[in-house]
């Protein structure tokens, strides 16, 4: 489940499938569930479709742990339990990671480096129009309750 009117969104599906594919997944648009900043405000106006595109699906990677978090509470109204009938996994590793009923096992997101690494890019860019600020964060998968099975280990 992601956004598609931010870039994030495009660039976390693109490491997505790129991790797929070195895995040996097979990974596509199918089973995807592509929302708009409203959709994510919304979930519950998506329900039919959520369901649609994730009833084969043993795992569904969230956007972001609000909608992991939004997804968990739909599902368990349907009956469908994490991790037993579906694991989930988002990024951020938020407070919400740990306030869901079932703990999320979230990407940590480190806003700390990332605000320091923007004010560092920032002087650096003053004093150098040219400067390319691109930089690649080394992620750390937080293991928690949301995950069974194979995908755990």
């Amino acid at each position: 489940m992601l956004k598609f009117d931010d870039g994030q969104g495009h660039l976390r599906f693109a490491g997505f499938l790129d991790t797929c594919r070195r895995c040996g997944i097979p990974a596509g648009d199918s089973g995807i569930v592509w929302l708009d900043t409203e959709g994510e405000q919304h979930l519950h106006d998506y329900r039919e479709r959520i369901l649609r595109n994730f009833r084969d699906c043993t795992a569904v990677f969230c956007y972001n742990d609000k909608l992991a978090f939004q997804l968990e509470v739909l599902l368990k109204e349907e009956g469908i339990r994490v991790p037993e009938d579906i694991s989930l996994i988002s990024i951020d590793d938020s407070e919400l990671a740990e306030l869901a009923d079932t703990r999320l096992t979230s990407v940590h997101h480190p806003t700390d480096k990332l605000g320091a690494r923007a004010a560092e890019n920032l002087l650096a860019v003053m004093r150098n129009r040219s400067f390319d600020g691109n930089f690649e964060f080394v992620t750390e998968i937080v293991e928690r309750d949301s995950v069974s099975g194979p995908a755990k280990a």
